[in-house]
C-alpha cells in the first residue's frame, strides 16, 4: 500500500523532464563513470522488488506512471518476451543523447518477469534511432527457477 501511495504522490506533481534528463543524461553517468550500466541495472532489479508488479499489463501501468514510457509487448514465446518502449520521453531521450542507457529500465524489467514467472531472468536492450523507441527482450531457461 505504502509504494502504491507513493507512486501516486509523484505520479500528481508536475516535475518538468528537465530535471530528470539531467540526472539520467549527465549527473548518473558523471558519477558511475564506467560502473553506470552495472549499477543503473541492479538498481533497476532492486526498484522492482520495491514495487512488485502482479501482471505486465501493472509494469506498462507502473512505466507509464514514473515516465519511463509506453511499454508494449511484441512477443512472447516459451522462454524470451519482447517489449517496446516509446513515447515523448524515449523521443527526448534520443535527441539529447545519441546513445540513452536503458539500463535502469532493463533491470526493472528482468526483475518483474522473474518474479512472475518464477526463473531467473536477464533483459538486454537495443536502442533504434531511427524510430526513437527501444527493444527490450528478457529471456530465461525454465530450468533455472527461483
Amino acid at each position: 500500500m505504502e509504494q502504491i501511495q507513493f507512486l501516486e504522490k509523484i505520479a500528481e506533481q508536475n516535475v518538468p523532464a528537465s530535471s530528470i534528463m539531467l540526472m539520467r543524461e549527465w549527473v548518473i553517468p558523471e558519477l558511475l563513470r564506467n560502473h553506470s550500466d552495472s549499477v543503473l541495472y541492479w538498481s533497476g532489479k532492486k526498484l522492482a522488488r520495491s514495487f512488485p508488479c502482479q501482471t505486465i499489463d501493472d509494469i506498462a501501468l507502473f512505466f507509464d506512471r514514473v515516465g519511463f514510457g509506453t511499454l508494449t509487448i511484441l512477443s512472447e514465446k516459451s522462454e524470451k518476451l519482447e517489449f517496446q518502449l516509446s513515447g515523448e520521453i524515449v523521443s527526448l531521450r534520443f535527441d539529447l543523447n545519441s546513445e540513452p542507457s536503458y539500463f535502469l529500465e532493463a533491470g526493472f524489467l528482468a526483475e518483474q518477469i522473474q518474479t512472475q514467472k518464477q526463473v531467473i531472468c536477464e533483459s538486454v536492450f537495443q536502442t533504434k534511432k531511427r524510430g526513437k523507441i527501444v527493444i527490450f527482450t528478457v529471456q530465461w531457461d525454465q530450468k533455472d527457477s527461483i
